[in-house]
């Protein structure tokens, strides 16, 4: 009897571990829209200041089309977080958006890497303020990349 009682206890434990090693699993995968957009009122957004690297030009984004034509792309992104950067360094795109709180506004910063990995920086957070994610979907650059030509 005390045999059977181990095997019990030691059953429950296993599935009790998986149960948790499954939950922690699937949710390291969310997307760009749960991350940022869901949390923010997307109409307040009032600018987007994005600045392309290794050629270090900037450009303002102040129309409300092209911001939310920017925004659309962005949220098409499937996200896993990652706290590994691979980073490829052949074009970054830093975006800075400024969300108009009246007399306040909040920084939201985001570094894209060639398509593959991102950075989200909250400063309404208290910790843990950058974000590191892998972007594990193909999603449309011609948004942001036209602004450059």
């Amino acid at each position: 009897m005390r045999r059977r009682n181990r095997y019990i206890l030691k059953s429950a434990i296993i599935l009790i571990a998986a149960i948790i090693g499954m939950m922690y699993i699937v949710n390291l995968d969310t997307t760009f829209r749960k991350v940022v957009l869901d949390r923010m009122d997307t109409a307040r957004i009032n600018t987007i200041l994005i600045s392309k690297s290794p050629d270090y030009t900037d450009q303002l984004v102040k129309d409300k089309n092209d911001i939310q034509s920017i925004l659309n792309t962005l949220a098409e992104m499937k996200l896993r977080k990652s706290s590994i950067l691979d980073k490829g360094l052949n074009s970054t795109y830093m975006l800075s958006i400024f969300v108009d709180h009246g007399n306040k506004r909040d920084l939201l910063g985001i570094t894209l890497y060639d398509q593959n990995y991102i950075e989200i920086y909250d400063e309404t957070k208290t910790k843990n303020k950058i974000t590191s994610y892998k972007i594990t979907n193909d999603y449309e650059m011609e948004p942001i990349r036209k602004l450059f030509k």
